[in-house]
């Protein structure tokens, strides 16, 4: 009982002491970017709707959907709101509140399947606990997560409901490792779920090559565009991957997990901004002015200039993009069996990709992937690029205009 109580104490005392360090310090915590050029703050003025905000207390939580090395995510199964609660919130803040637990009682009680009509909590990892750095570092990253997610709309990024009430304090009033939480809509699955799912289904077997390639390239067209919409704004993701874009219940793709995500600052307003030396902007186009970051994302989908330390820009998400599109289309996983050390070698400082001929593709499209994963970030397409080269390989694939050549063994 001792242990228990002793315990408990502990894990309250992190959970309070990050509470008490976030609120005070809005800087990021990440000891490799303290002399970043990156600001890690969001200027997007997309801001639709307010983000409801709620009280870890007044939501019910069902089955675990997912956990992550700092996150979880469950199902929420009941919205019960405090009235002395409102004393805490503007009114808009309160009327937001209202219409939310109204909208989600309604679509409670129409037991509905629907995932469309359900939301889901994600939280840091009790885990965490264990390392306390860890968790002042992962709460840091959520907030930030909930502050970029509140000020973007776009039909392929998935759109934050609510959040925490009281913000980075939610840690120190509640004393719980969840007391800060993002809410969001449900997904039916994930995309990396969507391969596997091509691989078996007798319905997606039947289609035609062509066929197939059109509806992955539709889909690709979503994620590319809602790439584009985060670089107009500045933001870098930085950690696209298929599992971390999903589909709604009318088969739209989006985006989700920002936690990864950074804005850089306009060029010409960051210290050391550019590779190589130079400081005359003149010399090199917005596109290739490259930013002090550290390394960050998932080693099979990261730019090679990533994985080396070396300084990097929005074009790291070009690549990482061209790598999951690859996946799409093959689905199969590129650089499947490869150490660190193979990966290193073989794709980061000689280039290696994955091989395009034995897929059958469009001309076009083979050429895409190849300006999208170039090794060379000033050769490297941009995001617009892929957007407007992807809706041209759409038309001509409908029109008849191309076809896709026969697959080498």
């Amino acid at each position: 009982m001792v242990r228990l109580e002793l315990q408990t104490w502990f894990q309250n005392r992190i959970v309070r002491r990050t509470s008490s360090l976030l609120v005070d310090h809005k800087q990021s915590i990440d000891v490799t970017e303290d002399a970043s050029d990156v600001d890690d703050t969001c200027d997007c003025d997309n801001y639709q709707e307010p983000v409801v905000p709620l009280h870890r207390k007044e939501i019910q939580v069902g089955k675990l959907l997912g956990t992550g090395s700092f996150s979880q995510v469950h199902e929420i199964t009941n919205v019960s709101l405090r009235g002395k609660l409102a004393s805490f919130c503007s009114q808009e803040e309160q009327a937001s509140r209202q219409l939310f637990s109204a909208t989600f009682q309604a679509k409670a009680g129409s037991n509905s399947e629907d995932t469309g009509s359900r939301y889901v909590i994600k939280h840091l990892n009790r885990k965490l606990l264990r390392r306390p750095r860890q968790f002042h570092h992962a709460a840091q990253s959520l907030i930030e997560e909930a502050d970029v997610m509140a000020k973007l709309d776009h039909p392929n990024i998935l759109k934050i409901r609510g959040k925490a009430l009281g913000g980075a304090s939610a840690f120190a009033e509640t004393g719980r490792f969840d007391g800060f939480f993002i809410i969001t809509d449900l997904l039916s699955g994930t995309l990396k779920q969507r391969i596997e799912e091509w691989k078996r289904a007798k319905e997606y077997q039947s289609l035609g090559s062509l066929d197939k390639i059109l509806m992955k390239t539709r889909h690709a067209i979503g994620l590319s565009s809602a790439l584009d919409y985060l670089h107009d704004r500045r933001i870098i993701f930085r950690d696209f991957k298929p599992d971390n874009a999903g589909f709604k219940t009318d088969d739209t793709v989006q985006l989700f997990d920002f936690g990864l995500s950074r804005t850089l600052p306009e060029p010409g307003q960051a210290k050391e901004e550019f590779s190589g030396g130079s400081n005359d902007l003149g010399l090199l186009g917005e596109d290739e002015v490259t930013y002090l970051m550290s390394l960050a994302g998932t080693t099979r989908y990261m730019a090679s200039e990533v994985l080396l330390t070396r300084r990097y820009n929005l074009k790291a998400d070009v690549y990482s993009f061209a790598l999951v599109f690859f996946e799409m289309l093959a689905e199969k996983t590129p650089f499947e069996g490869f150490g660190f050390g193979c990966f290193e070698e073989y794709v980061c400082r000689l280039g290696r990709r994955p091989e395009l001929s034995r897929l059958g593709l469009p001309s076009g499209l083979e050429g895409l992937l190849e300006a999208a994963w170039h090794q060379d970030i000033a050769e490297r397409f941009s995001m617009k690029d892929v957007c407007e080269t992807l809706l041209l390989l759409v038309h001509d694939m409908e029109a008849g205009l191309v076809e896709p050549k026969e697959p080498t063994n």
